[in-house]
């Protein structure tokens, strides 16, 4: 039977069919728009003075624990840093490994917590070595004041969770991550666009990032370039965190330091030395830690009994001169400073020095 469907339909139905887009180069124009935007917003940021940014994640931490246990035997005797972001924030660990070239820094603290839990995880792995030197940070009014731990816990178990029980793309995705991230500027954890460029329309500036995050897991707090509000806040909510706090009783904190005495002895059965390390507060929190101290409310004595070392930014006539912008936290020009007391500290531990 001949086809119902003549010549002329079928040029009609071909005249309207959709055209011949040209698909790879569609592609490669997309690729080429796209590598030109984030061109632009590097050389936008860059100008900013805006720098590279890790995220300061669980898996990210358990990149820098793994460095610290994979040491090759016969490496260099360590220092390593555990703490909350008094620590993170306020000490270089670049200008550290600058300042103590004999000896290799591991930056092991993360904010939110306390020191005691990241001293025990220490005394368990049995990574330490003889030489090596713990500086933990030892902060009487959080330490030994009444206040809630239970915050600080769980944020240390979230972390200690990410090095104990990770998976294979974990790793894969926190390496990708940390080559992206400590390359590229527009991918900063605190440049969200949609609120960096409302706020410059609304306030006709640009709103810089406070915290940076280094490859060395060294946090640069920016508080220069921050609005006075947002200081203020700040400063606001530490001292009212802080500026009231009350003491433990006496037993409870003899207990405490009984448990920081067992963990460091179990670290010094290792061969490694271990410091308690007080960081510079100002202000309000300041002022009443001072009171308390008076007071004799603290039972610092105990606690230096059980340690190789016990530092504190007190025992300086420079640190004691210096003040944070929001009462817990050093600027950046004076991070300097806190961090060659502390490796003049550390060097006074090294044998024959």
């Amino acid at each position: 039977m001949p086809s119902s469907t003549s010549s002329s339909n079928v040029e009609g139905f071909a005249a309207h069919r959709a055209p011949n887009i040209p698909v790879l180069k569609v592609i490669i124009a997309v690729i080429a728009l796209s590598v030109m935007i984030a061109s632009g917003l590097e050389l936008f940021w860059s100008a900013q003075g805006v720098q590279p940014s890790l995220r300061n994640t669980p898996e990210v931490w358990s990149l820098e624990v793994h460095r610290w246990m994979d040491r090759r035997p016969g490496s260099a005797p360590a220092v390593i840093l555990l703490g909350s972001s008094r620590v993170q924030c306020g000490v270089d660990s670049v200008q550290l490994s600058r300042e103590l070239p004999e000896m290799d820094v591991y930056n092991l603290s993360v904010g939110g917590t306390r020191s005691l839990e990241a001293l025990k995880f220490l005394s368990q792995h049995g990574a330490l070595r003889a030489g090596d030197v713990v500086v933990a940070e030892f902060w009487p009014l959080a330490q030994l004041g009444a206040m809630d731990r239970a915050p600080y816990q769980q944020k240390w178990r979230l972390f200690e969770q990410g090095y104990t029980n990770p998976s294979f793309s974990q790793d894969i995705e926190a390496t990708l991550d940390v080559a992206m991230e400590s390359t590229l500027r527009s991918v900063h954890p605190e440049l969200n666009l949609h609120h960096v460029f409302t706020h410059a329309l609304s306030k006709r500036r640009v709103l810089m990032p406070l915290e940076t995050m280094r490859i060395d897991r060294f946090i640069a707090l920016d508080f220069v370039h921050q609005e006075a509000s947002r200081l203020a806040r700040m400063k606001s909510k530490h001292a009212h965190q802080f500026g009231q706090v009350e003491p433990m009783t006496a037993d409870a904190q003899l207990e405490l330091i009984h448990e920081f005495e067992v963990v460091i002895q179990e670290i010094q059965a290792q061969g490694a030395k271990v410091m308690l390390f007080h960081p510079v507060v100002s202000g309000v929190t300041r002022e009443r830690e001072q009171d308390l101290l008076e007071q004799q409310a603290f039972q610092l004595d105990a606690l230096r009994s059980v340690t190789d070392a016990y530092v504190s930014y007190e025992e300086s006539s420079t640190m004691v001169g210096l003040e944070c912008p929001d009462e817990i936290h050093l600027g950046q020009e004076d991070i300097p400073a806190q961090t060659s007391y502390l490796s003049m500290s550390i060097r006074k531990m090294i044998p024959g020095e």
